[in-house]
């Protein structure tokens, strides 16, 4: 594997484990310590340090790429925003017949992967 493939799966990697282990203990405090009171608001958007580290590693990765590595990260995104808004609107339709609704975390988790899903078409389509 590449030098710079390594280094981006360990830096990417680092931030969403951050983002999974603020999250996790954010949620473990907000839920089990109910006597936080107001803290517990504060506490539950901790998790949004590491996440904006993964946006702004992300975006730094964009800037440096080449013309083509822009291009396809433009398409998979083109993808993944048609996709979801497909599914959010299909979905949004079945809530009126009584399907049940879902939570933000639902869709943002469903928006990650379809779009970490149109970047590896991407990268295996021009292989």
């Amino acid at each position: 594997m590449k030098h710079e493939i390594r280094r981006i799966l360990v830096v990417q990697g680092g931030w969403t484990l951050a983002y999974v282990l603020a999250m996790t203990a954010a949620v473990y405090v907000a839920i089990g310590y109910p006597q936080l009171g107001n803290w517990r608001s504060a506490i539950m958007l901790l998790p949004l340090l590491p996440a904006f580290g993964i946006l702004r590693f992300t975006i730094a990765q964009f800037r440096r790429g080449d013309e083509m590595v822009r291009k396809n990260q433009l398409i998979a995104v083109a993808w993944a925003f048609g996709i979801t808004q497909f599914l959010m609107v299909s979905w949004c339709l079945l809530e009126v017949v009584g399907w049940p609704r879902l939570p933000m975390w639902t869709v943002f988790t469903a928006v990650q992967a379809i779009w970490i899903t149109c970047i590896w078409t991407q990268v295996l389509r021009y292989r």
